[in-house]
């Protein structure tokens, strides 16, 4: 999300409830049920948040595999036309797994978020079970989260982020036995 924002675009990430996956089911005509479940969680979005339906795109990745993924983008966009309320303006886009369709700089954050994120979660179920004071691992996940996710919007360079872990040397830890 902060690597596209970065890039000027503003991403959202649906948010799942029940409610919208019960209201769904009223759309289902015996089509893949988690269609309809992305249907009606982008159109409670778009409306809960007063998005203009008209410049809001719902993003999914394009695929071959046999669930029929590809008829997803189409099927979507009758769900959201049959729903009416201007909903019938909104866009639905097939893209890359890698987003390089949005950004060539996109997929390259993104892999070095997952990275980092990949290796902060390694060095802190590492360092954990040795603290003295409890709480202070997370303690300084949490900066390094903070740091990295300002790295990740240009506030300062990647290199700096990643030299901002010697931090991880001031979590008091207790001798190994």
């Amino acid at each position: 999300m902060v690597c596209l924002r970065h890039r000027g675009i503003d991403a959202r990430l649906l948010e799942e409830s029940e409610g919208a996956i019960q209201k769904s089911l009223r759309f289902n005509t015996g089509q893949c049920i988690p269609l309809n479940i992305i249907a009606m969680e982008f159109i409670d979005y778009v409306r809960r948040n007063n998005l203009d339906p008209g410049n809001t795109a719902l993003w999914m990745m394009d695929s071959v595999i046999p669930c029929n993924l590809r008829l997803f983008r189409h099927h979507i966009k009758n769900l959201c036309a049959s729903y009416g309320n201007g909903m019938e303006q909104v866009s639905v886009y097939a893209g890359g797994l890698s987003m390089a369709d949005l950004s060539l700089k996109v997929p390259l954050d993104a892999y070095f978020a997952f990275m980092f994120g990949g290796l902060l979660r390694k060095m802190g179920c590492r360092v954990r079970p040795y603290e003295k004071i409890r709480g202070a691992t997370d303690r300084v996940i949490d900066e390094s989260i903070a740091v990295f996710s300002d790295a990740f919007r240009g506030k300062c360079s990647k290199e700096e982020a990643v030299s901002h872990w010697s931090v991880w040397l001031l979590v008091p830890l207790a001798p190994r036995s």
